[in-house]
């Protein structure tokens, strides 16, 4: 699908990046950098996830690890790899865009109905934390950083039941990236821009 849309569209670049991989993302932001040049990074998505549904009874360290690395260490190392791009945008109030999808199943607060997943709500709830730590380092550089939730959402990981297609929740989420102001950073929302508890 992504070939497909970079074939008709000029402006798509195609950057192949391994999210765990420090090596990896540096040579991801060098291919970015050449692709940019002087205009800078105005939005960056760490869209990058897994899950797994390990319970009290099979959980691993090697499982509760590889989840980290991937939900929540990832997106951190993106960050920073990434901050110089970050800081040259001038993309209007603000300056540029962080947004970390997250889940609802991340939350301290709201842990839901099901009781497993430990890998999975213990990465989210780090890259919530992170999201957090982000909003108040990167304010003074006019970043703004959010974690958003997109809901269920029919894909190879949330199904084919799910109620909404990854269409609808990127549409709402451009729309909200469109509207953001430096007041809205640090914080969790939902694709409705409803802010969600930690």
């Amino acid at each position: 699908d992504l070939q497909n849309l970079a074939s008709k569209h000029s402006q798509l670049h195609l950057v192949e990046m391994d999210t765990t991989d420090e090596a990896g993302i540096k040579s991801a932001l060098d291919t970015v950098n050449s692709i940019v040049s002087n205009k800078g990074l105005d939005v960056l998505v760490n869209n990058a996830g897994i899950l797994d549904k390990s319970n009290v009874y099979n959980v691993t360290s090697k499982l509760m690890e590889r989840s980290f690395r991937v939900n929540a260490v990832g997106p951190l190392m993106i960050v920073q790899t990434f901050l110089p791009l970050l800081e040259k945008a001038k993309s209007g109030p603000i300056n540029s865009v962080v947004v970390n999808i997250s889940s609802i199943n991340g939350s301290l607060t709201s842990t839901g109905a099901i009781p497993d997943r430990y890998p999975y709500k213990c990465s989210k709830a780090a890259l919530n934390m992170i999201t957090r730590l982000l909003g108040k380092d990167l304010e003074d550089k006019q970043i703004a950083t959010v974690a958003i939730h997109p809901g269920w959402m029919a894909t190879d990981m949330g199904g084919s039941n799910a109620p909404t297609c990854p269409a609808e929740a990127a549409a709402s989420i451009l729309d909200f990236i469109r509207n953001i102001t430096m007041d809205k950073s640090g914080k969790f929302y939902d694709i409705h821009s409803n802010i969600l508890p930690w």
